[in-house]
């Protein structure tokens, strides 16, 4: 129809599996079949336990704000929207402003940084690397 608008999405999570690394101490992926079309079942349905830190996600600003709102209390409108995502797949850990002042962000309203975390488990990792790609305080602010 004329005058439509065509929106595009892109899903930038990572698969959740009982395979992912998860940060130390927080509760691993467990999924178990609680019922199954093959043993007879009505449909298939999957059990699945694990933190909220698991995978993609966004850290709500009460994980570290004692009165910081959780992630249902934000507006929906800065979670979702148009965005840049910038590989910086060579960044080994802080992303700070200097590595941010290489990159036009001119106009750019939400910012996706593509690192190297999210490829853990693709190149046979299987604990959660502390040793993680960041932004510092620094690069969060710039």
């Amino acid at each position: 129809m004329a005058g439509e608008t065509s929106i595009k999405f892109h899903d930038v999570s990572v698969s959740i599996s009982d395979k992912l690394p998860v940060w130390p101490g927080d509760p691993g992926v467990s999924m178990e079949l609680a019922s199954s079309l093959a043993r007879g079942d009505n449909a298939n349905v999957t059990i699945i336990e694990m933190g909220v830190h698991t995978g993609t996600h966004i850290d709500a600003p009460c994980h570290f704000e004692p009165d910081g709102k959780a992630v249902d209390e934000l507006p929906i409108d800065i979670l979702i929207g148009p965005c840049r995502v910038i590989e910086m797949l060579d960044v080994k850990e802080t992303i700070g402003p200097s590595a941010l002042e290489k990159i036009d962000l001119d106009g750019a309203v939400r910012i996706l940084l593509k690192t190297r975390n999210s490829r853990w488990w693709e190149c046979g990792e299987t604990e959660f690397q502390r040793k993680f790609v960041h932004l510092c305080e620094e690069g969060a602010k710039y």
